[in-house]
């Protein structure tokens, strides 16, 4: 794999890993109380494909190291790669859940679930890990299977979350793999294809009308419970099309350039594990103390990650490995 594929896909992470820290700002600043305005909501809309390109990404890349070892050897490799330091980063929540009153024993099975905060992702990953000697093999016909598969399963989750209000914890309503498993399966697709040179103009079509559907969806569920700015059935749809439109060889091709920016992004996505482990400790402390807009806590909350990361790779690169910073 060239160098500039490598590039483009770390650009692709850190991309993603911004707009992650985007819904979990919007969450502590303008999720409350009313609708929020038109605007403000189209563009909350547009970061509902941060968790499905990190999916799709993995997955991508999964196909493309297809036969460089078992999958003993990988299980025993990767899985204790993103899982103990989920462990490690989840103790403190463990902590405060115990403090709060809550039933230790109950608080040892979320951590040992990956069920505090947003860790549903390391439990989601870690399924299609161990699903990956099945889902290596897919073809266009499983691809279209996952995606039934994927859109019954949100719906039902929907239904139940948004409509019905039961209140679902992150780890119920998005840890079962299921509800995100076309993302996964559709990066593998990819990434055995020997060209993406597939026309663009359909999924830029089906990305317009699944960010409008999201968008109505948002408007129409949000009265019942004073939900539904994050996952639904149409934002899968609209998620889909990005990754079709962001992994086309013609549009990496198109953005793929040496600038500061572009740099920039390209080392976030390197770090984008670490910022994704331990940001919402940032939000949680900033927000405690003090008001900030979803602008400025956005963009605060990267900057004092990055920093954080980085000072504890340049002075402990040991721990650093250790907790996910590498």
């Amino acid at each position: 794999m060239s160098k500039e594929r490598v590039a483009w896909f770390d650009f692709l992470r850190g991309i993603a890993i911004l707009m992650v820290i985007g819904i979990h700002t919007f969450a502590s600043t303008l999720q409350k109380g009313e609708l929020v305005c038109d605007s403000l909501l189209i563009l909350r809309q547009l970061l509902n494909c941060a968790v499905p390109l990190f999916l799709a990404i993995s997955g991508f890349f999964l196909a493309r190291k297809s036969g460089e070892r078992s999958y003993g050897q990988f299980w025993k490799r990767q899985i204790p790669k993103v899982y103990v330091p989920t462990l490690i980063w989840s103790l403190p929540y463990l902590g405060l859940y115990i403090w709060q009153g809550n039933e230790w024993w109950k608080g040892i099975v979320l951590l040992f679930v990956c069920g505090f905060s947003i860790y549903y992702f390391i439990a989601l990953i870690v399924q299609y890990y161990l699903l990956l000697p099945v889902l290596s093999k897919i073809k266009r016909g499983g691809v279209i299977l996952t995606f039934i598969i994927t859109m019954l399963s949100i719906g039902v989750v929907s239904y139940l979350d948004l409509i019905k209000g039961y209140g679902m914890s992150s780890i119920v309503k998005g840890g079962p793999f299921p509800v995100w498993m076309i993302f996964f399966t559709v990066g593998i697709y990819l990434g055995n294809m020997k060209e993406r040179a597939y026309r663009l103009w359909p999924w830029l079509l089906l990305l317009v009308v699944g960010l409008s559907l999201s968008f109505w969806e948002t408007k129409w569920v949000y009265p019942f419970h004073h939900a539904g700015y994050g996952i639904k059935p149409s934002t899968h749809i609209y998620s889909l099309a990005v990754i079709m439109v962001l992994f086309s060889q013609r549009v990496q091709k198109m953005f793929t350039s040496d600038n500061c920016v572009f740099n920039a992004f390209v080392y976030l996505g390197r770090i984008s594990f670490g910022v994704y482990l331990t940001h919402c400790f940032f939000i949680m402390v900033l927000t405690h103390f003090l008001e900030f807009d979803w602008a400025s806590l956005t963009v605060l909350t990267l900057a004092l990650t990055v920093c954080f990361i980085y000072a504890t790779r340049r002075i402990t690169p040991g721990v650093a490995r250790k907790v996910g910073f590498y």
